[in-house]
């Protein structure tokens, strides 16, 4: 799926992806939103949302395997 993905991204085509996979989206996407109880909490280009610790506070079980691998901001990743 996610090479599928790229491939729209390589060709200027536009997709909305729904996926919990946060790493992986946010590395792939150009505009991302962060759902908080209900809501858009947090918006930005994928990598500076990727970056930023509040994406990973608000989902806490999504980066314990991440920050293992390296993926998690370190902030969060030296928390674990």
């Amino acid at each position: 799926m996610f090479a599928i993905a790229r491939e729209f991204k390589r060709k200027g085509l536009t997709i909305l992806l729904v996926e919990q996979n946060v790493s992986v989206s946010l590395n792939i996407s150009q505009r991302a939103y962060v759902p908080e109880n209900g809501r858009v909490g947090m918006s930005g280009g994928g990598m500076q949302l990727l970056n930023d610790d509040r994406v990973w506070q608000v989902c806490p079980g999504l980066w314990r395997g991440l920050s293992q691998a390296g993926t998690a901001p370190a902030a969060t990743a030296a928390a674990a």
